[in-house]
């Protein structure tokens, strides 16, 4: 299999599955509960994005039925670890990482989060099916360093994780740009950027920073790349010229994933 196969393979047939979980999801529970008013744009977006807007809807304002959304959830085999992993992104945004209550109490609405606090530094996140999750905002990080705080504050990061990991990655003193595959909502695996520094992981795309042992926990990544911050650029310059990347040179993908699918094709040869 050549490296653009592996990618599709991984990538394009992943997305694809997973739309489908959503669909049939969203079909069962409109069967059982019928179908709620979202806006032409929602309606004619992905299936994931019409779920989470579903869900955000219901949390907000149909307790009753968003609890039967979680049934359907859970009976169609999502991934609850997005329940933590989604509230931390949600809790770690500039404009959010301040102590509120009533934040708290409404991301508390999940079955899966039992309390969130927080102390002088850190979230906690408490749940009864999972370990405590305990992460720092990606603002409050990276005060201490303006020259990589200057690409969060000035760049979209979010669903552009191996784009900013990059900058951040060659930003930081001793960081390591990691490229790894996360399980998705269903089945598969996703491709996902992020950056080691110091013991920590920072993960842009979410808004939060993890010591080492509770990112693995939470995420189950598995590593294709891990290159310090230094030498991506000549490393990238050695993968992209090879001739192995042929069929990837007019596809502009993101510089960090091309690294990860060097390592995933290594892996698989």
């Amino acid at each position: 299999m050549g490296i653009l196969e592996m990618f599709e393979e991984t990538s394009v047939k992943g997305k694809l599955e997973n739309e489908t979980h959503f669909r049939e999801l969203l079909n069962t529970f409109f069967r059982k509960y019928g179908r709620f008013t979202l806006s032409p744009e929602i309606k004619n977006a992905s299936y994931a994005h019409q779920f989470y807007s579903l869900k955000n809807f219901l949390q907000g304002n149909y307790p009753v039925y968003y609890y039967s959304l979680f049934e359907e959830m859970d009976s169609h085999g999502y991934n609850m670890r997005f329940e933590l992993i989604d509230a931390a992104k949600v809790i770690g945004r500039k404009e959010n990482r301040i102590l509120k209550s009533q934040l708290f109490d409404y991301l508390k609405r999940s079955p899966i989060i039992s309390e969130i606090t927080k102390d002088a530094t850190s979230f906690h996140v408490q749940s009864n099916c999972f370990n405590e999750i305990i992460f720092e905002s990606i603002f409050d990080y990276l005060r201490k360093y303006p020259q990589a705080l200057y690409w969060i504050e000035n760049y979209i990061i979010e669903q552009y994780c191996h784009n900013i990991s990059w900058e951040l990655a060659k930003s930081l003193d001793n960081a390591n740009l990691i490229t790894a595959l996360i399980p998705s909502y269903f089945t598969k695996e996703y491709y996902h950027s992020y950056v080691e520094h110091e013991g920590h992981i920072i993960d842009a795309a979410n808004n939060t920073v993890y010591d080492r042992d509770v990112y693995e926990y939470l995420f189950q990544p598995k590593e294709l790349s891990n290159t310090p911050g230094d030498i991506i650029e000549e490393k990238y310059r050695e993968v992209i010229s090879s001739d192995l990347f042929n069929s990837l040179r007019d596809k502009n993908l993101p510089q960090a994933l091309v690294l990860g699918l060097k390592g995933q094709y290594e892996v698989r040869r």
